[in-house]
């Protein structure tokens, strides 16, 4: 390689992506199965460590003095890294819909941990609780956090290798160069128009929506839809189609059904809110592209409301009920975590043991954030030692400390007799 500015340029490139390789590497364990790795032999690869591999070989390219190759594989590299980008915004609804109902149980474990005594106060770096979204801000600010600081430096570091090569006497053709510089911006672009065209569809629709045009403004919400099958994951939007609905129908649509019980659980009348839920889900919805996203919907919140209506009940020291609404709860959307820990309690509480085995090991592995896991563990622990099983309640406190030592100081006391 000349002796130029491009050499210390291709050095600091790899540090940066060296450094993003150990700070995915550090958060690896909490955000498996992301968008942003790939699948490799031994399970899922973060993008940063693709990074590494495909600089190291535009480097020893452009040592070699194969410009265009250099040029090549960066510009490989730069489509890869670009490319996920718009895919997690855009493309990816049921990783999108995974992501929010992970989000949402942690947020409803940690409150409900919180109360516990000594709780495992320790913070280790997760995904952001992000429960909806509704515009693009949104969706790219959870996008940014779950490809985390090792994408950002992966991409700048490519960025950084393409100034090194432009830098070195021996730097491709303006024809190449543009191609190089061009075709991922492209990528990406191409990938993320039929998102932007939908953003400003959804846009125009609520213009039409405030104006009380509410015929107009389910065309708008109807077209973005469309284009953007993603948008059936936002709570929010979902919320303004039935609202329309209710403008421009009254409660005569099943869509306005929903409105209703939005507006009665906002109310605290959790029992009429299921009742308009239970009546939209079981009457026959119209031909519309909003009817599969808004059954989803529906579950969903009849799910939430009816967690929360067990928890309620549990902080009023009836088990039965609260174990009633859990079970309510997990019939109209079984995908919450938090739910089935929160049904798994009242069987312990209820001494139905052979039941909270079988749900609390049916959730290993459904909870990410190892703090949280270390609490679910002590807290379970904390049943059986109650009920003088002390093998089974040393078991989970040795696993609760074992899944976090710092400041773990439940599962410590509780192994040390004190």
């Amino acid at each position: 390689m000349p002796r130029t500015l491009s050499a210390p340029l291709v050095v600091f490139a790899m540090l940066l992506a060296l450094l993003g390789t150990v700070v995915d590497w550090l958060s690896f364990p909490l955000s498996t199965g992301l968008p942003g790795r790939v699948a490799g032999p031994w399970g899922p690869v973060p993008a940063a460590f693709i990074a590494v591999a495909g600089l190291a070989a535009g480097a020893l390219a452009h040592w070699r003095g194969r410009s265009r190759l250099a040029a090549l594989v960066y510009c490989s590299l730069a489509v890869f890294l670009l490319a996920l980008l718009p895919r997690i915004m855009f493309a990816e609804s049921d990783w999108l819909s995974r992501y929010m109902r992970d989000s949402t149980a942690r947020s409803g474990l940690q409150g409900y941990l919180a109360a516990i005594p000594e709780p495992n106060f320790n913070v280790e770096p997760t995904l952001e609780y992000l429960t909806s979204f509704e515009h693009l801000g949104e969706r790219l600010q959870i996008a940014l956090a779950t490809l985390g600081a090792g994408w950002v430096l992966a991409a700048l570091a490519v960025a950084v290798c393409f100034c090194a090569l432009w830098a070195s006497p021996r730097a491709p053709s303006r024809p190449t160069t543009l191609l190089a510089l061009g075709l991922p911006l492209a990528v990406a672009l191409a990938l993320a128009l039929p998102g932007i065209v939908a953003e400003v569809q959804h846009l125009a629709g609520d213009r039409e929506l405030a104006a009380g045009n509410a015929a107009a403004a389910l065309e708008k919400y109807a077209a973005a839809l469309q284009r953007d099958a993603v948008l059936g994951e936002s709570q929010p939007f979902l919320a303004k189609v039935a609202r329309a609905h209710y403008r421009l129908y009254g409660d005569a649509h099943p869509f306005s059904r929903l409105h209703l019980a939005e507006r009665d659980s906002l109310e605290r009348k959790f029992e009429a809110a299921v009742m308009h839920l239970q009546l939209m889900r079981g009457g026959r919805l119209p031909a519309s592209p909003f009817s599969k996203p808004m059954r989803a919907y529906a579950d969903h919140l009849e799910s939430r409301i009816q967690s929360g209506r067990g928890i309620a009940w549990g902080q009023r020291a009836m088990p039965g009920l609260a174990s009633a609404r859990y079970e309510d709860a997990l019939r109209a959307d079984a995908g919450f975590a938090d739910t089935a820990y929160y049904r798994a309690s009242t069987d312990l509480e209820l001494r139905i043991d052979a039941s909270a085995r079988w749900r609390l090991d049916a959730l290993t592995g459904r909870i990410a954030p190892r703090p949280l896991q270390a609490d679910l563990s002590a807290t379970t622990g904390d049943a059986w030692r109650q009920r003088r099983d002390w093998a089974a309640a040393r078991e989970l406190y040795r696993k609760s400390y074992e899944l976090d030592e710092l400041q773990n100081y439940r599962a410590y006391k509780a192994l040390s007799g004190s």
